[in-house]
């Protein structure tokens, strides 16, 4: 695959963009989010491909979203378990790398952002399978809790955002500054994106499904605030 790259800072050091030039991808998909032993996230059958994808004989891209509480040294594992659950796209939480960039892994992907000097507590990463790998065109370091990535899927655009929100008892400016930045981020998708969100949002949404029906289910906490599960909601209603 021949790359160009195009880079500006957007903090010292932390490239912004890297955009790869695109290759034919003959891959016909669809999308599901996965669920598995460790690899949490909602269902969700987002389709890629318009008319062009059928239901019967269909391929589906298979997500899945991870704390892994560290990534260190624990990279082919990691692939092993993609291998497992049969995944093509795992968006990883807390990885606590430092630097950012893209690497190979094994015969894949990994796009990864974590902070640049200090003590690496959050960090995050995309892990791309082979084939979907071939399908990515460009990505963005935004920080150590946000990460963005743009994939070409049989003619369609994809944005896949992997974040590591803070906790509820987090300060105040920290929290404000997370959803600032993740609100930019999601401003600067393109409208005609098939956009997915994952990752670990740290939420509480209780379980108030009088309010919230069709949205959480009845296995929630009892909470008395949901700063954190409104600050994720106000980030995608402020989109449309």
């Amino acid at each position: 695959m021949k790359c160009s790259t195009r880079t500006t800072c957007q903090q010292s050091g932390m490239p912004e963009r890297q955009y790869l030039e695109p290759t034919r991808s003959r891959t016909r998909l669809r999308t599901d989010v996965s669920t598995g032993d460790r690899v949490t996230s909602n269902h969700a059958g987002v389709r890629i491909g318009g008319d062009r994808c059928k239901a019967n004989g269909a391929e589906w891209v298979r997500f899945g979203a991870w704390n892994v509480r560290s990534l260190r040294g624990r990279e082919e594992e990691l692939v092993e378990e993609m291998i497992k659950y049969r995944l093509e796209v795992l968006g990883v939480s807390e990885t606590k790398l430092k630097g950012n960039g893209a690497r190979a892994v094994g015969e894949g992907i990994c796009v990864f952002s974590g902070v640049q000097e200090g003590r690496a507590k959050a960090g995050v990463a995309v892990f791309l399978s082979k084939k979907i790998g071939k399908c990515l065109r460009e990505w963005k370091c935004v920080s150590e809790r946000i990460v963005k990535i743009r994939l070409r899927i049989e003619g369609v655009w994809v944005s896949v955002v992997q974040v590591y929100a803070p906790t509820e008892d987090s300060k105040e400016e920290v929290k404000e500054g997370f959803y600032e930045q993740l609100q930019t981020t999601l401003r600067e998708v393109h409208r005609q994106d098939k956009l997915i969100v994952m990752g670990d949002l740290n939420a509480r949404v209780g379980r108030n499904v009088g309010v919230w029906g069709g949205v959480i289910g009845k296995q929630g906490e009892v909470v008395e605030r949901m700063e954190t599960a409104r600050g994720c909601c106000n980030c995608v209603l402020k989109m449309s």
